[in-house]
């Protein structure tokens, strides 16, 4: 897993407010962190408000929450559930104990607005965003792996009107089919297009 630079300064906030909020848009690895985040805690709580098993243990929010006082929630896609901030606003008014909620949610404004109205001065925000070159650097192995040996499409030439994906690896072997440099080794190969 690529390390992110985020996850220091989120522990620092569990350590130092009842609430943290992480936002960000989607598949940028919110749920990962909070999870990485969580194996440091005894007996974390996670929950996925888009699951319904989930959501019904949150039938009766106050109720679920107060019996697990001393661990730390996680709350994944929280924007789903506005109901919810209000009854932490009154859970962490009744016990401000540091770490005791991890939200998260999208970067949208419903979010911040359903927040901030409850829980101004409660919860401390960070928003993750997509992979830092810093963070890609440090993971420079995997990510090595995974792109240079084609894990992913990458887009074909476009000159004369060529359209399509390729997804052979971009090193290693000489293509015959595509134009350009190819590199094998250290020797380099130019197509007749370019010559």
């Amino acid at each position: 897993m690529i390390r992110r630079k985020l996850e220091a300064a989120v522990r620092v906030s569990l350590q130092s407010s009842p609430a943290v909020g992480l936002v960000g848009p989607r598949q940028v690895g919110k749920t990962t962190l909070a999870k990485s985040l969580a194996a440091e805690f005894t007996d974390a709580i996670y929950l996925d408000l888009e699951r319904p098993t989930d959501l019904a243990k949150l039938h009766d929010p106050e109720s679920y929450l107060s019996r697990h006082a001393g661990s730390l929630v996680i709350l994944d896609e929280a924007q789903r559930m506005p109901q919810l901030f209000p009854v932490l606003r009154a859970l962490i008014d009744d016990d401000s104990r540091n770490g005791r909620f991890l939200v998260l949610g999208s970067a949208s404004p419903d979010l911040a607005r359903q927040a901030s109205e409850s829980l101004a001065g409660r919860i401390l925000y960070h928003e993750l965003t997509g992979f830092l070159l810093a963070e890609i650097e440090s993971g420079k192995k995997e990510v090595d792996q995974s792109w240079l040996r084609g894990a992913s499409e990458l887009p074909a030439p476009r000159d004369r009107g060529s359209e399509g994906t390729r997804s052979e690896p971009l090193v290693d072997r000489p293509s015959s089919t595509s134009r350009g440099t190819a590199v094998q080794g250290n020797k380099r190969h130019q197509s007749s297009a370019f010559r």
